[in-house]
């Protein structure tokens, strides 16, 4: 365990300095990075892909996914808890410590397919992407130089037949990285799905970013590793999901922060198509009053009677 926490604490130094993929040496880096980041990340993507629920058609469902940069697979266990009946997975991976080790944890799933997966040891750049239903960028856009970027992007919407998912940490630099790719993504042609309830320019400026927390479970070994003592955390993250005529319709409105309760009322933070709005709900509409006590951050939002008595910036 203490070497697994000395190549934990390295992984994290790496990591702050947003390459985290180059401390990835053997397998033992690998089991650290399972042990230190892995949960944090797949409960990023699992919210992530919660998120688009009502937003995608009721009768889509992929058939064939494409992970790209997709470490020990994390993001394909999030899909499983998703979607039941993919046919077919492809992992992209240019670290062999990753893929040995991502190989082995899928060959123990109950679906076949994620048992099936085909892994693929080799440079985003230097990889010709097969056509899917959909498309993950999960912790990976980030790892790639500023000017690669919007050339990976382009071709993995173009692999892309149905949804694209681009998920990075909850950081202010993460989100200027997702920011960046739905502005591409849009410019390319592609439809907006999550989180955004509207395909205008992002209204979020100066320190405010647009970012989500899932909780997750620390499992005992974790808390050790992680020397921490909770046995939560809530995983920060930021993203956006875009489609190919697989949308069902946008929000109008996504909760963006935490509801702050009052007296008698709760003041909501919003991003709408107006931009940002705080809208507040009394006990003068007792039923929406009611809606609101249960919203969570993040949560998507149909407004027409819910808009309460004012608003303001």
């Amino acid at each position: 365990m203490r070497r697994l926490e000395g190549r934990a604490e390295a992984l994290s130094a790496r990591y702050r300095s947003g390459r985290v993929g180059r401390a990835i040496g053997d397998r033992r880096d690998a089991m650290a990075y399972l042990a230190q980041w892995m949960p944090a990340t797949y409960a990023q993507v699992y919210g992530a892909i919660a998120a688009l629920g009502s937003l995608v058609e009721a009768s889509w469902r992929p058939h064939t996914i494409l992970d790209l940069g997709s470490g020990p697979g994390t993001a394909l266990w999030a899909v499983a808890e998703h979607w039941d009946g993919p046919e077919k997975a492809v992992a992209v991976e240019r670290l062999l410590p990753f893929t040995t080790l991502g190989a082995e944890l899928a060959s123990r799933s109950r679906h076949r397919w994620l048992r099936d997966t085909r892994w693929v040891e080799a440079d985003l750049a230097e990889t010709i992407f097969p056509e899917s239903d959909l498309v993950l960028l999960a912790h990976s856009l980030a790892e790639i130089p500023g000017g690669r970027r919007d050339a990976l992007l382009e071709r993995a919407w173009r692999a892309c037949r149905g949804v694209l998912v681009l998920v990075e940490p909850g950081t202010p630099a993460g989100f200027e990285v997702v920011r960046r790719g739905r502005e591409e993504l849009l410019a390319m042609g592609a439809d907006q799905l999550a989180p955004c309830p509207h395909k205008g320019p992002c209204p979020m400026e100066g320190d405010v970013w647009c970012h989500f927390p899932q909780r997750v479970a620390r499992p005992r070994f974790q808390r050790e590793i992680k020397r921490a003592e909770l046995g939560w955390e809530d995983a920060k993250y930021a993203y956006v999901a875009v489609s190919r005529g697989v949308g069902a319709g946008l929000p109008e409105a996504r909760l963006i922060g935490v509801p702050r309760h009052g007296r008698g009322r709760i003041r909501l933070p919003l991003c709408t198509p107006e931009g940002i709005e705080s809208v507040e709900i009394t006990r003068r509409d007792k039923a929406a009053l009611r809606r609101a006590k249960k919203l969570r951050w993040g949560a998507a939002l149909e407004l027409v009677e819910d808009r309460g008595d004012s608003k303001g910036q």
